[in-house]
């Protein structure tokens, strides 16, 4: 399973938006990438084949910088 999720590592999530519905629909990335999808398209959610590690200098916390994009300081 994978950490905080209770997901099985293998599985594969789809989800399709709706053929018949009429709205604007945006996939974001990290916050970074906006992908504009349309009805009928499909977003699948899967484990990838790639591993990255990642550096942090100083100290960090999660819930402070979360606190201060949602202006909640």
């Amino acid at each position: 399973k994978l950490p905080h999720s209770g997901i099985a590592a293998e599985s594969i999530i789809r989800v399709q938006v709706e053929a018949d519905k009429q709205v604007d629909i945006n996939v974001t990335t990290d916050g970074q990438i906006i992908t504009p999808i349309k009805p009928g398209d499909d977003v699948i959610f899967k484990i990838s084949n790639y591993v990255t590690e990642f550096v942090r200098f100083g100290s960090y916390d999660f819930f402070g910088v979360l606190r201060e994009k949602l202006g909640w300081n």
